[in-house]
């Protein structure tokens, strides 16, 4: 079995799964287990073997499946699917089910959270499209970001990642939205919200919120974190979840 996890880190799984499991491996059930990390979610995979376990025909069935509902009660409510490691797939599939148009508004990951929905065959019946808001100007004429938030805030805030969420929704028809702004590096950056920085901005028919990460690394690897935390946030809004703090 495989459990494909958002919303945690890959050390925070392992341990979860070890509370749940055992630390060594196989279990006592006779069930291994481990971890592997992806690009921006983490597999928990189960599995046991009957020869080297001793376990009899159907018994390391019936094992994995019972250590796989223990795991995914253990990491609730952040298993998103157990077929395949595509967030953006889970994400079509709630947004399908529920009837409801997704936007996104985008500044450092340049259109990349857009590239990841769109990706998705069938995506023009979910996906409404996004806006790359690149310059204070477009952030403020395009998606109607209030000049004293990007004067009193600036434009990698709270604040301004939340206006732009509430802009492309009215702008695009939406009902959940997410938006980018941060400092993908190397330049740029303030005491407050040094580079790497990134604010993810949401809004829907219950309100509005954000989320504040600082990553590490190249340009190249904030501006993936950053597309990643956005898609766990829209997951999340769609399964009705705060995302992670």
């Amino acid at each position: 079995r495989r459990l494909f996890v958002a919303g945690y880190g890959e050390s925070v799984i392992a341990e979860r799964v070890a509370a749940t499991l055992g630390a060594g491996s196989p279990s006592a059930s006779g069930v291994r287990w481990a971890t592997y990390l992806h690009a921006g979610t983490v597999e928990v995979r189960l599995w046991a073997q009957r020869s080297q376990e001793g376990l009899r025909a159907g018994e390391a069935e019936s094992a994995v499946a019972e250590a796989a509902a223990r795991v995914r009660e253990a990491l609730a409510p952040w298993v998103y699917s157990e077929e395949e490691p595509s967030l953006s797939s889970a994400i079509a599939s709630l947004a399908l089910r529920q009837g409801r148009r997704v936007a996104v508004a985008e500044s450092c990951s340049g259109g990349a959270v857009a590239a990841a929905l769109s990706g998705v065959p069938g995506a023009s019946r979910w996906f409404a499209g996004g806006v790359v808001a690149y310059q204070s100007w477009v952030k403020e004429r395009v998606l109607g970001v209030d000049r004293g938030i990007l004067d009193s805030e600036g434009a990698v805030s709270a604040a301004c990642a939340e206006a732009m969420a509430r802009g492309a929704r009215a702008s695009l028809s939406a009902d959940v939205v997410v938006a980018v702004t941060g400092y993908a590096g190397p330049d740029g950056g303030d005491e407050r919200n040094p580079v790497g920085t990134v604010y993810v901005g949401w809004s829907d028919s219950t309100g509005q919120g954000s989320v504040r990460r600082v990553f590490h690394g190249p340009r190249h690897a904030v501006r993936e974190r950053a597309t990643w935390e956005a898609l766990v946030c829209l997951w999340a809004r769609l399964s009705g979840l705060a995302p992670p703090s």
